[in-house]
């Protein structure tokens, strides 16, 4: 729906506008979409690529289980420390990336899973380790995240953004 496309704009908006470096940044974007909307989902994707990200689209069917879904996107970041989920809509601060690195590696914190609030929606970022290794148990991304922050929030490794 044109909605869904005006959410994913405002989501892609506001990482173009990070200040970390973008060549350490891969955006892998999971639609669920008639054939007469991709237009505008490969119209965002090249946006995202002109401005130097590396960008994935995965174009899923209506009837495609939400958990396959997950699983899909969540292997197109197999390289990577950390990862970030959200909503369409949801929107990250120029300098969340920047401060996540300070946390890590300036402040050398041990920190598991971030979280930012935005007007749209929630942004979490978890440590892909702990995250490949606690997926399977609920194979849901977002109950997967909800349930290891509530556990990083009791032992001092979450930090809210």
């Amino acid at each position: 729906s044109e909605k869904t496309h005006e959410k994913l704009e405002q989501t892609a908006s506001s990482i173009a506008d990070t200040t970390y470096d973008k060549t350490k940044i891969n955006i892998v974007i999971s639609a669920t979409e008639r054939k007469e909307g991709v237009h505008e989902y490969i119209r965002i994707v090249e946006s995202l690529k002109a401005d130097g990200f590396s960008v994935e689209l995965i174009l899923n069917s209506d009837f495609s289980p939400k958990n396959l879904r997950d699983f899909e996107a969540f292997n197109r970041c197999a390289n990577y420390d950390y990862l970030a989920a959200c909503d369409s809509g949801a929107t990250i601060a120029a300098g969340t990336l920047s401060r996540i690195e300070e946390t890590l590696n300036g402040n050398l914190e041990k920190v598991i899973t971030f979280s930012q609030n935005s007007l749209f929606g929630r942004v979490d970022f978890i440590m892909k380790s702990i995250a490949s290794s606690e997926y399977l148990k609920y194979n849901d991304f977002q109950k997967m995240i909800d349930s290891v922050k509530e556990l990083c929030i009791e032992n001092k490794m979450h930090r809210e953004l």
